[in-house]
């Protein structure tokens, strides 16, 4: 099929699932989309699953995610059947793609392809696409992925240096983050596991509402300290954070010690405390001083949940905060390439700094040495 003919893209309906399936299988040999995957896709809220037709026939399809709560955007898959090759549908395919993400308000998108598919490798160049890193070891036949980022707002300016540290367990995210930020400030801080448990074991409010403990504001703080770094304190609402999740008064008065402990060495440390609520635009302040900060927010703009987190902000710009997110799920379809410097836009971030009821608004700034 060499002349080329009409193509036209939409958005797929369940009546392609079988011809979706079948280009999968066609064009991959691992890391297929399984048919659950494809029905689950169809109806996301947070993906938009187009397909080109030719000839009535679907010819080929794209796959964008999108990230709640934030402005970037993530191609997971693209195909074209072996019998349209060489018709363009490639070119198209992205377009569309790409125009879904801009429409979307999207700041950035990414993906990642085989360092062994040169002719994926050479449309994404085409396109304006630059890689970002080289994942080892990423596929199932063991290929190298190349990760690549478009933008799609041309003044945003991503930071050379942006570590990531994944946290290890579902209660280390405020060590995790704290790693990132200390790094930032230091290349030669350690980002192991160890030190990950280590600031764990510093700053953990040895209780939760259920499972182990997470980090207290205040642990956090001096276990920057601890490390060399200049730290300044922002905690306002409740006057113990999350001591109203604890569901027996054993809990809670251990928790009381543990508190009271913690704000012994944040004198002794001579760290300075605010118990006014952090606002973008002092962190920004903060920020021009060549300060960094991991802050606590509410997931609930990201996955509908209420739960309490550390990120770490890796810049501010007049639009939006970016930040670095610790945590990601391979069976939520995300990489680590989807929690580095996320785009949220400025006023949604802000709702994202206030936790619970009580209104907790907390951050750790930290520095090399003291801002002048």
């Amino acid at each position: 099929m060499g002349k080329k003919t009409a193509v036209h893209i939409r958005p797929a309906t369940a009546e392609d699932l079988q011809q979706l399936i079948s280009i999968e299988n066609l064009c991959f040999n691992n890391d297929r989309l399984s048919q659950r995957s494809f029905k689950h896709f169809l109806k996301a809220s947070t993906a938009q699953l187009l397909v080109s037709t030719t000839q009535d026939t679907v010819s080929g399809y794209g796959l964008v995610l999108f990230h709640r709560g934030t402005s970037l955007a993530r191609i997971y898959s693209i195909a074209v059947h072996p019998d349209f090759k060489g018709q363009g549908l490639g070119t198209l395919m992205m377009e569309a793609l790409e125009s879904a993400a801009f429409e979307a308000d999207n700041v950035f998108i990414r993906l990642e392809v085989s360092e062994n598919n040169p002719v994926a490798l050479q449309l994404y160049t085409n396109r304006g696409y630059k890689t970002t890193a080289q994942i080892p070891d990423y596929y199932e036949n063991g290929d190298t992925a190349i990760r690549m980022e478009r933008k799609l707002i041309k003044k945003v300016k991503r930071p050379a240096h942006t570590p990531y540290h994944r946290q290890s367990t579902d209660f280390t995210c405020g060590p995790s983050a704290l790693i990132m930020a200390m790094k930032s400030q230091n290349k030669s801080i350690s980002a192991s596991k160890a030190q990950e448990l280590n600031i764990w074991r510093e700053a953990t409010t040895i209780f939760m509402a259920s499972g182990h403990g997470g980090t207290s504001p205040l642990g956090l703080a001096i276990a920057a300290s601890h490390r060399g770094f200049w730290t300044e304190l922002w905690v306002s609402g409740e006057k113990i954070p999350f001591i109203k999740t604890m569901r027996t008064e054993a809990k809670k008065e251990i928790y009381q010690i543990v508190h009271q402990e913690f704000e012994r060495q944040i004198k002794e440390a001579k760290i300075k405390k605010h118990t006014n609520t952090l606002k973008i635009e002092h962190l920004e302040e903060l920020y021009k001083k060549g300060c960094t900060a991991i802050v606590l927010i509410s997931t609930y703009q990201l996955d509908r949940e209420k739960t309490p987190h550390w990120v770490w902000v890796v810049h501010i710009d007049d639009h939006y905060v970016y930040i670095n997110d610790p945590f990601f799920s391979e069976d939520d379809y995300e990489t680590s390439d989807d929690k580095i410097f996320i785009p949220v836009p400025r006023v949604v971030f802000q709702r994202m700094m206030i936790y619970g009821t009580g209104k907790l608004s907390s951050a750790v700034i930290i520095r090399q040495t003291q801002p002048e």
